[in-house]
């Protein structure tokens, strides 16, 4: 056994060496968890929509994130008539400059870092792109001969784009090869093609796992990047691949016009003409003027073309007046490229043959072999997501080096690139996660799932892990759940996306909100949490950014701790909703792309990184390796690595250096070690692992800095736990560090066997760090402080609502009662701030810590008492510290409370429409009296461009419920 301690800190001293938190590093930790640098602030997406942007509601938005604690925005321009009717601001880089300038300077002012999509909606392109700039694709058509054994001429057709466009017309299309096959042979490629399920079900037992159903061999993956490729096969598969004499090649014999002049053999032959042209990808959701083209993604004419005219005027506008931190690239929605031009030369530099003899494998046929075939189509992909890296990724970041601007993305989509190996080319690279669908039910509304792009959490965290990146960013709360969501109904998920590895969340979305006269205001569709300054919540909300920003700061600390790489594939596409990976739980893992097992060497019998990061072991799930990939693998085991396959390793992927390498391969994965067929329990039994963290129910993960040793530990459900925590972590002494308050507690805990207990109790969706250090500086003793009540707040509760929401008369209520249960419609209804009054007489003054606790609100208050801000709940227990503003004799209490949006909108469905609608979330243009600054003439309070809610949705509490009662803490 090596020493693990000693081992332990060198691992930690290389995290703390590659830590980079700006402006923080030279300060303590303590004084960062309390007053977290700005750095790590949340961000957010920041979209205009469809030209409704104003100056005035710029500046607005940008103070208001200010105010909240937003550090952060990621601009998006987006939209069309269905997303909201046109606003002022015109479309066209000369109209839209200004504002954007404007919205840059106004940020550098605020201290929010400010930053760009890449283009209008989610893509890169507009009408500034040609036909020959744009994503190209190969393109096939199909002319039946019979042969005499005469010559014959032929015109063969250009191959028509889906849908029946004429390549003809976009002057794109570039011939690529011909040649003929018998026609008897086409049927066995058309079945593959339309039904590939059915015709290897007849052939095999077992289905091969054909992703997805839009299959297109010529792409060698779908559109939603998925393999569509034949699968890799043993045994009889009924693929039958071209005899010798079977594939003619007639490239040569075609001449510019397209005529093929040919001594056709006997029989029934076909001739394949194979093209490339624009794959006529439009970019979205734009408005209407700047739709256009998508760029070349495999070439760098297509990025230099889209900067020269939608970036470079920007950053140049902007030099000397305000910085674009970052250019970013949202998911992506594209599809598939998968040809440019200079393909075939790229590929014979990048696999070291020739593609052309292999191209009719692109049409659903077999070349030489079934096997082969497929080695090529590994190939294809392989080049084409080296090709969209190297030619656009990085080529874009060239670009903007000279601009002092860096780049960011979500690295995932419907793309043919291995989304670990895009990700390493971010400056951070950005995961997704969804809300849930349980929201009111609304007729039409699509399910929404939370597990949507949740996968992307763990492998980006991965990405960062391996890569030495400090931040993981996530598209957070992505939904369609109308206003009903509120902090603490979030929290618990955006708890749970800490603990995937989650380190700066970008709330999805903040629509620019241009009109103070309209709300709750501009909505990105269905889309997101509708997280703006127009929120009844908005300016209660700065404790609970508060709080993520002091989670945010620890988990951009030093590197995570984990003890298995994974090693899940090689090759193009790496989707990660394709990812299935998993350890016992305890057990934290990271996935590895190939370049990153290439830096991996092994010290003390560890596998490590450059980062910091080691592992206890490796684990190779795919079946075929490339042999550079191979060759590092057995390096590691031979230097002492720990490492299992999952499965029997058949050799390479591609037919580079086949059939050599393939054989080289095969020899050495004989010496490499089967995953048992006990599974993970089995290695853990026999290498005597100890768990990182035991807690029944709780969510968790674990980051090390030089001298530090942090655990983020949360209970992710809405009810109370106490649970007995282990953690593996002997050496140091620790703390509990409370994210909501920024209190330190001393923790009772005792050390055995290399592990630390301790007993910690969560309230509902509460979280912890608990901070391992050499020794304890806190101050406060109990954590889990107990309270008795001594006295509770009754009626009469004298009640004032805001009368330009509801009623001017004062609502008194002698026994707390939620307001969706007042007879009174404009309190039933009502959406916004009430506040409540009340006073009490104290005979005496209370020892110790005296707290107000609210008991129920619905959903958020701040409490003043004798004028003395006393803070805000937001979250279960509803309790804040009144130690300071108590006194003997007579107390006036005020506590504002304010609910979600949904109840008045529900009260607005009871009235007639005010706006000409085609569906419940499409406004076909703007009303008059809202353009001319008036009241609705049919009495509706609210407006905006997502309609979620009808007449009978079911109405939300809302109010104080209570019960308000005085506590006083307990001594145990």
């Amino acid at each position: 056994m090596h020493d693990m301690k000693k081992w332990i800190n060198l691992v930690a001293l290389a995290a703390f060496i590659g830590i980079t938190h700006a402006g923080a590093a030279n300060l303590p930790l303590e004084e960062l968890f309390i007053n977290p640098p700005d750095a790590a602030r949340p961000w957010v997406f920041w979209h205009w929509n469809n030209g409704n942007v104003t100056r005035d509601g710029i500046t607005k938005d940008l103070e208001a994130f200010k105010r909240v604690g937003i550090g952060g925005v990621a601009c998006f321009r987006i939209a069309g008539h269905s997303w909201a009717p046109a606003g002022p601001l015109e479309t066209g880089i000369e109209n839209q400059l200004p504002m954007i300038q404007w919205a840059a300077e106004e940020a550098e002012r605020l201290g929010i870092v400010f930053s760009l999509t890449i283009d209008y909606g989610y893509g890169s392109g507009g009408p500034h792109i040609s036909p020959e700039n744009s994503m190209q694709r190969l393109y096939v058509s199909k002319t039946h001969v019979t042969g005499t054994g005469e010559t014959v001429s032929v015109k063969l057709p250009k191959p028509k784009m889906p849908g029946g466009l004429g390549l003809a017309k976009t002057k794109s299309y570039r011939d690529t090869a011909v040649f003929a096959v018998p026609t008897s042979r086409l049927e066995q490629a058309k079945l593959i093609q339309e039904n590939p399920k059915e015709y290897f079900k007849k052939h095999l037992k077992t289905l091969p796992n054909l992703h997805g159903s839009g299959h297109d061999p010529l792409m060698a993956f779908d559109g939603r990047g998925w393999k569509t490729h034949l699968p890799t096969l043993s045994g009889k598969t009924g693929i039958k691949a071209l005899a010798a004499g079977e594939l003619i090649d007639l490239t040569g014999k075609m001449d510019p016009e397209g005529r093929l002049s040919w001594d056709v053999p006997q029989g029934e032959w076909t001739v394949i003409r194979l093209g490339y042209g624009t794959n006529n990808q439009q970019t979205r959701p734009s408005p209407k003027p700047v739709v256009g083209l998508e760029c070349d993604r495999l070439h760098p004419r297509g990025i230099e073309q889209h900067f020269e005219h939608r970036l470079r005027p920007v950053l140049e506008a902007l030099k000397g007046k305000a910085q674009i931190e970052y250019i970013t690239i949202d998911s992506w929605e594209a599809l598939g490229q998968n040809w440019t031009k200079g393909f075939v030369d790229e590929f014979r530099q990048r696999r070291g043959y020739d593609p052309e003899p292999w191209l009719p494998v692109l049409t659903g046929l077999a070349v030489e072999s079934a096997e082969k075939s497929e080695r090529f189509l590994w190939d294809m992909r392989q080049t084409v997501g080296e090709l969209i890296m190297v030619n656009y990724i990085d080529r874009l970041k060239e670009l903007l080096k000279p601009y002092g601007t860096k780049f960011y993305a979500e690295p995932y989509g419907r793309l043919c690139v291995d989304s670990l190996v895009y990700a390493g080319r971010t400056e951070f690279p950005v995961a997704e996660f969804w809300t849930p669908r349980s929201k009111p039910k609304v007729p039409g509304t699509p399910a929404m799932y939370d597990d949507y792009w949740y996968n992307s959490m763990k492998g980006l965290a991965s990405v960062a892990n391996t890569y030495g990146k400090p931040v993981v960013g996530a598209e957070a709360f992505t939904g369609a759940r109308g206003w009903c969501d509120h902090p603490y109904m979030i929290k618990g998920m955006g708890d749970e996306a800490f603990a995937e590895g989650i380190s700066r969340y970008l709330y999805h979305i903040s629509s620019h909100q241009p009109y103070e006269h309209m709300k709750p205001g501009i909505t990105h569709r269905k889309w997101g949490q509708h997280f703006n300054r127009h929120q009844t919540w908005w300016d209660l909300s700065e404790p609970y950014q508060t709080y993520v920003t002091r989670c945010q700061m620890m988990l951009q600390q030093g590197r995570r701790v984990v003890d298995v790489a994974c090693l899940y594939n090689e090759g193009a596409p790496l989707n990660f909703n394709c990812i299935d990976f998993g350890l016992p739980s305890g057990y934290d893992y990271d996935l590895c792309s190939p370049e990153i097992i290439q830096r991996m060497k092994v010290e003390e019998g560890r596998i490590v990184l450059p980062t910091g990061v080691s592992y206890r072991c490796l684990i190779v799930m795919p079946d075929r390796l490339t042999l550079p990939t191979a060759q590092k693998i057995d390096e590691l085991r031979k230097a002492g690595a720990r490492m299992f396959v999952k499965s029997s390793v058949h050799g390479t992927p591609g037919l580079t250096g086949y059939p050599e390498a393939d054989h080289q391969v095969k020899a050495l994965a004989t010496q490499w070690t089967a995953f048992p067929e006990g599974g993970w329990d089995s290695v853990i039994a026999t290498d005597h692992w100890v768990p990182d963290f035991e807690g029944e129910g709780l969510k968790w993960i674990h980051r090390r800095t030089a001298d530090t040793d942090i655990y983020f530990v949360a209970n992710t459900a809405y009810e109370s736990k106490s649970v007995d925590c282990l953690f593996r972590n002997a050496d140091r002494v620790p703390e509990l560090w409370c994210p909501e308050s920024g209190d330190r507690f001393l923790l009772d805990f005792d050390q055995a066997d290399g592990r630390t207990r301790a007993h910690i109790e969560f309230g509902p969706a509460q979280s912890w760090f608990v901070v391992f250090r050499d020794k304890s500086t806190a101050q406060k003793e109990n954590p889990f402080a107990s309270w008795k009540a001594v006295r509770e707040i009754k009626g009469p509760w004298r009640i004032n609502f805001d009368p330009e929401w509801g009623t001017d008369k004062t609502v008194t209520q002698n026994e707390l009662s939620c307001w969706s249960e007042d007879a009174d419609p404009l309190v039933k209804y009502y959406s916004g701030t009430a506040v409540y009054r009340n006073s009490f007489t104290l005979d005496n003054a209370l020892e110790g810590s005296v707290s107000l606790d609210l008991g129920n609100v619905e959903v958020m208050a701040q409490v003043f008492l004798n004028d003395i801000d006393c803070g805000v709940v937001w979250k279960a227990p509803y309790r804040v510290d009144i130690s300071e503003a108590l006194k003997p004799g007579k107390n006036e209490l005020v506590i504002q409370v304010v609910n979600t949006w949904v109840n008045r909108m529900i009260g607005d469905e009871q009235l007639p429409l005010d706006a000409k609608w085609k569906n419940w979330e499409v406004l076909l243009e703007w009303p008059d009296w809202l353009l001319e600054g008036r009241k609705s003439p049919t009495g509706r309070y609210t407006f905006t461009t997502g309609r979620h809610y009808q007449k009978d949705s079911p109405l939300q509490r809302s109010g104080l419920l209570g019960p308000v009662r005085i506590m006083t803490s307990v001594e145990e």
